[in-house]
């Protein structure tokens, strides 16, 4: 209960502090599911986005992956205690990780993950890795694209005195379809090019980085959740 209560008052503090830095476009946020797990993906452009999801989706609760060197931080090593945040070693098969988080979709919870592992030193889209199709296909959850724009200028208008517009983004929940086939690394990534094209879809053309060459209407593997 004091966990509890400890999470939703520095969750509440971050929210208006945000909302005074920041002018939050929330509307899309009620296309997100009330209930029943699922699995986010979104795209990472800088620390803002984890708060804002994380306090405009209240009163669900959202855990993620985050890279482990977060803990070494005492305020963010807080942070990522009472919001529910998985460790993992980027780089590597972290098995410890998956299975956490397959802990969350049995226990209906939300997952949130970025496919591009980092943040971008720009606005733009890098490519996605194969963890959220790995996690989404063995767990046969529906996954929700939420994507954010405006949170690049962030600090720009920080040094100006002036709010940022931050808006997100939210498109159709769609599940993967493997049709039987193995899952090897070629066909991993021909699943991951399909969810990064229902994240790159959600962009401004100039942020789609190596995903605006592609066809982001072919997704032979996904169908509508």
């Amino acid at each position: 209960m004091i966990k509890r209560f400890i999470h939703f008052t520095v969750t509440g503090f971050i929210y208006i502090v945000l909302s005074i830095l920041c002018k939050v476009d929330k509307s899309e946020i009620s296309r997100l599911p009330e209930k029943g797990p699922c699995l986010f993906v979104t795209n990472h452009v800088n620390f803002l986005e984890v708060p804002l999801i994380y306090t405009c989706v209240q009163p669900r609760i959202v855990h993620s992956l985050i890279k482990m060197e977060t803990w070494k931080n005492p305020f963010l090593r807080f942070l990522a205690g009472i919001w529910h945040a998985i460790p993992i070693k980027r780089g590597t098969a972290d098995f410890s990780a998956f299975s956490a988080a397959e802990q969350v979709f049995k226990n209906e919870g939300i997952l949130i993950m970025a496919p591009e592992g980092t943040r971008s030193k720009t606005d733009i889209l890098q490519r996605g890795h194969a963890g959220a199709v790995l996690l989404a296909v063995h767990n046969n959850v529906p996954i929700y694209p939420l994507v954010h724009t405006g949170g690049e200028k962030f600090y720009t208008n920080l040094k100006k005195v002036r709010r940022t517009a931050f808006k997100f983004h939210v498109g159709k929940p769609f599940y993967i379809n493997t049709n039987g086939e193995k899952l090897d690394s070629a066909f991993r990534q021909k699943l991951t090019t399909q969810l990064m094209s229902r994240i790159a879809v959600l962009l401004p053309e100039e942020q789609r980085g190596h995903y605006a060459f592609e066809n982001l209407d072919f997704t032979p593997n996904l169908r509508d959740a």
